[in-house]
C-alpha cells in the first residue's frame, strides 16, 4: 500500500507526522483530526481530511479546510493531489468541470500509480455514472489500499448513479465491512433497496438505532436527512415534514447552523409536495433573513432567490419569478440551471408546458440529473409528446436516485413513464411501470383501479 512520505509536511510536529501518516494509510477521520489537534499548520493533513469530508461526511466544513491549505508548502505530488482535491470538492461541480478535468489529469499523469491518482481519475466518472470508466482506475486504487472503504463507496455511487443495484449493494456492503459500521455506507444501501422498490426494506434499514458516538454529527444529520426523504418519496408528506424538522432541532442544538438551513431548504420540498405553499414561504423567508451569515450560502450560491423562486411558481406569481429570475443571473456562482429551473416551473403549473420544454431541455445540459430529467419528461407529456416524455423518462427510472437527493422523483418518474407508455398504446409495459409506482406510491393509482393489478398476457405468436 502507498506509503506518505516520512516527511510531508516538514514544519509540522512528529506527533502529528505519525498521525497523517496513519490516518491516510487507512483512511481514519479521528486520526486525520488529531492530526491537525496537535499541530494545526500540518497542511498535508488538512487537504486529506477536508477531501475525505466532502465526500461525504461534512462538505461544507471540508471544502472550508480545502481552501485554508497554504499548497506552496507542500512537496509536488501532495501539491498536485490538493490542486485536483479543491476543484473535485468545489460546491457543485461535480467533477465534470474543465478545471477539475485538468487538474486530475496532470495529476494522474505525473503522478501515475498512486492511490490518490487513481482515486481522483475514478471521481469524475463515478458522479456520471459511469461504471466502465471508473472501474480500472478504482480497482487500482483498491490493490493500492485494500483496507481503506472510501474507494468502494465512490464505486457504490458510481452504480447508484448508473441503475446497476448489484455493484451498488456489493460496494456499499464492502465499504460498511472495512469501515466496520460505516453509516455512509448504510444510508447508500437503503437507497439502493428504495432504488430498487423494496421501500419496505429501505424503511427497515434507516430505522435501525443509530450509535451517533461511533460517529460524526454530520453523518448522523444525512441519516435523518435520508429517513426524511424516504417519507416524502412515499407520499407521507407529514412524516417527511416531522423529520426535517425534529432533524432541524436536532441540529440547531448541536450548534450546526449550516445543517439547520440546509433542512430549511429541505423543509420547503416537503411543503410544497404537500401542497402548503404559505409554509414553504415562511421558510424561505427565514433563509433569506440569515443570508450572507454562514458558509451554507457559499456552498450554494443563489439558493435562497431559487426556492423564492420555486415558491413563486407553485403560487403563479409571475412578477416575483421574473424578479428571482433577473436575481440569479446577478448572483455570484448561481449556476444558469436554476433561473432555468423557476421559469420552466412557473409554465408547466400553469399549463403551459411547451413553453416550459426549452427551459428544461437547457437546464439539463448545464446540471444533468434526475430532477432535470423528470422535469423535461413530465413537460413532453403535459405537452402531448408521449413519445419523448417515454424516452427522457425511461433514464430516469433505469438509473438510481440517492435518498440524499432533494426533492426525490423517482416515484412520480414512474406516473409520469406509466401515463406515457398508455398513451403511446403500450398496456403491458405500462401496466408494469404501475405496478413499480405502487411499490412506492399507492395512492397515486386511480379511484377506478384495484389495488394491484397484473400486466395483461402477451398475445401469442406462433411464428406464422
Amino acid at each position: 500500500s502507498l506509503t506518505p512520505p516520512a516527511r510531508p509536511f516538514p514544519h509540522a510536529s512528529w506527533e502529528s507526522e505519525d498521525l497523517y501518516i496513519e490516518g491516510a494509510r487507512y483512511g481514519d477521520f479521528p486520526l486525520l483530526a488529531q492530526a491537525l489537534e496537535a499541530d494545526d499548520s500540518n497542511d498535508a493533513a488538512r487537504s486529506l481530511l477536508g477531501f475525505r469530508l466532502t465526500l461525504g461526511d461534512n462538505p461544507a466544513y471540508g471544502w472550508r479546510l480545502l481552501q485554508a491549505v497554504d499548497s506552496s508548502r507542500l512537496s509536488p505530488f501532495d501539491h498536485a493531489v490538493h490542486d485536483a482535491r479543491l476543484e473535485l470538492a468545489k460546491p457543485g461541480a461535480g467533477g465534470a468541470t474543465a478545471p477539475a478535468t485538468t487538474a486530475v489529469s496532470r495529476l494522474h499523469g505525473g503522478f501515475p500509480g498512486r492511490f490518490e491518482s487513481e482515486l481522483a481519475y475514478a471521481i469524475p466518472f463515478a458522479r456520471r455514472g459511469d461504471i466502465r470508466g471508473a472501474d480500472r482506475a478504482i480497482r487500482r486504487a483498491i490493490t493500492l489500499r485494500p483496507h481503506d472503504p472510501l474507494p468502494h463507496r465512490v464505486l457504490a455511487e458510481a452504480g447508484l448513479r448508473a441503475g446497476n443495484a448489484d455493484v451498488a449493494a456489493q460496494e456499499f456492503a464492502v465499504a460498511d465491512r472495512l469501515a466496520g459500521g460505516d453509516w455512509l455506507s448504510i444510508i447508500g444501501i437503503a437507497s439502493t433497496k428504495y432504488t430498487q422498490g423494496f421501500v419496505r426494506d429501505a424503511f427497515e434499514i434507516l430505522s435501525n438505532p443509530f450509535p451517533p458516538r461511533l460517529h460524526t454529527w454530520a453523518v448522523y444529520y444525512k441519516y435523518l436527512l435520508a429517513r426524511g426523504n424516504l417519507s416524502l418519496a412515499t407520499g407521507d408528506f407529514d412524516g417527511a415534514v416531522a423529520e426535517f424538522t425534529s432533524a432541524r432541532d436536532r441540529a440547531y442544538r448541536a450548534g450546526n447552523r449550516e445543517a439547520v438551513l440546509d433542512l430549511s431548504a429541505r423543509l420547503v420540498w416537503a411543503n410544497l409536495e404537500a401542497g402548503r405553499i404559505e409554509e414553504a414561504a415562511y421558510e424561505v423567508a427565514d433563509l433569506r433573513f440569515e443570508e450572507d451569515t454562514t458558509y451554507f450560502y457559499e456552498a450554494n450560491p443563489g439558493i435562497v432567490p431559487f426556492l423564492e423562486g420555486v415558491v413563486a411558481a407553485y403560487a403563479g406569481d409571475l412578477g416575483e419569478v421574473a424578479a428571482r429570475r433577473l436575481e440569479l443571473d446577478t448572483t455570484p456562482g448561481a449556476s444558469e440551471a436554476l433561473a432555468l429551473i423557476i421559469e420552466g416551473l412557473y409554465y408547466l403549473k400553469r399549463d403551459s408546458a411547451w413553453e416550459a420544454i426549452p427551459a428544461f431541455r437547457r437546464a439539463g445540459d448545464i446540471m444533468p440529473g434526475p430532477y432535470t430529467r423528470f422535469l423535461l419528461g413530465a413537460a413532453y407529456f403535459e405537452s402531448g409528446d408521449a413519445s419523448r416524455a417515454w424516452t427522457v423518462l425511461e433514464e430516469n427510472v433505469e438509473r438510481g436516485e440517492s435518498l440524499l437527493d432533494s426533492p426525490p422523483v423517482l416515484p412520480y418518474s414512474f406516473l409520469y413513464l406509466a401515463k406515457s407508455l398508455e398513451e403511446r398504446g403500450e398496456d403491458h409495459l405500462a401496466a408494469i411501470a404501475y405496478n413499480e409506482l405502487y411499490n412506492y406510491r399507492s395512492d397515486l393509482r386511480r379511484p377506478d383501479e384495484p389495488e394491484k393489478r397484473e400486466p395483461p398476457p402477451i398475445p401469442y405468436n406462433d411464428g406464422r
